[in-house]
């Protein structure tokens, strides 16, 4: 159906929204509540590597609020001819998720919330009000605009734009800025203290699609870096009536990190080059929970995920990130000599890489040793973790990390290699080992990766 065919029937009704308001407006009837609001402001913001504090403080003001008189003003349009047919098309002619009713109940009254703001530009904006309804109507995406707290990263630089869409920043004292309408309930509000800001800008038909968008995003960031990150949407605005996609929604709860990531300068622009190559290969099953088949390398990325992301005991996230490496580089789950066949793999793929063979043996070896002990009933004891924070730096911590970034590198070749299934991949790995000329097209592949910018320059 037309677009055309979708005005001829939006313009009544329209049309009889503008009468009313003039109506209104002659006989002097057209008026707005003026409301007592607390405003909410930032006083100071520190933001340092230790992540960000507010401090929030709050005036009494008055102001306009025009919802309660355009409520009782769409109230009257719903007693109209116009509105009535327009409703009956709708029903008719449409088969979307939201109902349709809603759509154009919230359109009519952001048309009368318009003519409160500007009377001078309402008309301007009649024509842009009308196209976002027929989208909405006709399940076409909308511009959707959102502020997302995020939780786990520290930035240095002001502001990142990995694309024309989406921008990570430090938070700002206007972030935080909010009017809440007086209550004698409503005490001072708990303010998120987010370590970042993302601002992300798309065509999207429904909250789905953003909240994709958003995980896609978070997936190449940990791809990039083993970053530990929650996120919040904090602020939508769009051009769709669909609900989801209006207002501010502070989180209530503050979200806890273990280890914030601090993204330091000179990884910035590895980043942008990461991002151009690798976003676009990241593939829906790694963020969304809807895809039913799931390759080699989703379920590698599941395991990383879950040894990044989840709290608990050191030998079980250990246990997950070997099992993800074991999910890429054996050929099945009956294989001999497991630990064995994974370090000769490993090794093979890195060694032209600037990796340390030898580290890459222990490393592993030491993370088949907490697999063993967590999958047969065991924790470490003291001494085994002694033993393991002597060789990793102090801490045992570090040999997660380490092997963490083995399967997040090992990943991400995947992604540019595109190998139908695993046993194709380690296929080739083990020739590479035996056959020169196969050795070399595994060289000439990993230097179009780089996969010495994916190292892990925190964890040097």
């Amino acid at each position: 159906m037309t677009n055309r065919i979708f005005y001829d029937q939006i313009l009544p009704l329209v049309t009889v929204i503008k009468i009313t308001l003039k109506s209104k407006q002659e006989n002097g009837t057209l008026k707005i509540d003026i409301t007592l609001f607390d405003r909410w402001k930032v006083t100071s913001l520190d933001y340092s590597d230790r992540g960000l504090h507010l401090a929030i403080s709050a005036n009494r003001v008055t102001k306009p609020y025009s919802l309660p008189a355009a409520i009782k003003i769409a109230q009257n349009v719903h007693k109209t001819s116009e509105y009535r047919n327009l409703i009956e098309f709708v029903k008719t002619n449409t088969h979307i998720h939201e109902n349709p009713v809603n759509l154009v109940n919230y359109f009519i009254i952001d048309i009368i919330e318009k003519y409160f703001e500007n009377q001078a530009a309402f008309e301007s904006k009649i024509i842009g009000c009308i196209d976002a309804l027929i989208a909405d109507l006709k399940n076409k995406p909308n511009k959707t605009r959102a502020i997302v707290e995020f939780y786990g990263i520290i930035l240095h630089e002001d502001e990142i734009e990995l694309s024309s869409e989406i921008i990570l920043r430090k938070p700002k004292k206007e972030d935080f800025n909010i009017d809440v309408i007086w209550t004698p309930f409503f005490s001072h509000p708990d303010f998120p203290e987010p370590s970042a800001i993302l601002d992300i800008t798309l065509q999207a038909e429904d909250r789905e699609d953003l909240i994709n968008e958003i995980k896609k995003t978070i997936t190449t960031l940990q791809l990039f870096r083993p970053m530990e990150i929650k996120w919040h949407i904090y602020q939508i605005n769009s051009e769709s009536y669909n609900p989801c996609f209006q207002g501010k929604d502070p989180s209530l709860v503050k979200c806890s990190i273990l280890k914030n990531y601090i993204l330091i300068e000179n990884e910035v622009n590895k980043l942008k080059d990461f991002w151009k190559t690798v976003h676009p290969l990241v593939p829906e099953a790694f963020y969304s929970d809807h895809v039913k088949k799931i390759g080699y390398t989703a379920i590698a990325y599941k395991f990383y995920s879950d040894s990044l992301l989840h709290e608990g005991m050191i030998e079980r996230k250990i246990a997950n990130a070997v099992i993800g490496l074991e999910s890429i580089f054996l050929k099945t789950i009956t294989e001999n000599k497991k630990s064995t066949q994974l370090i000769r793999r490993i090794t093979k793929l890195f060694e032209n890489q600037n990796f340390d063979s030898d580290k890459i043996k222990e490393i592993i070896g030491e993370s088949y040793f907490c697999r063993s002990k967590y999958l047969h009933g065991e924790l470490l004891s003291e001494k085994d973790k002694q033993r393991i924070a002597l060789k990793n730096g102090g801490n045992t911590n570090n040999l997660l990390t380490t092997v963490l970034d083995y399967l997040r590198i090992s990943t991400v070749i995947l992604l540019y290699f595109q190998f139908e299934n695993k046993e194709e991949f380690v296929e080739f790995i083990d020739k590479s080992i035996t056959d020169e000329s196969v050795n070399q097209q595994l060289c000439a592949s990993l230097k179009q990766v780089n996969v010495v910018s994916m190292k892990n320059e925190n964890n040097e």
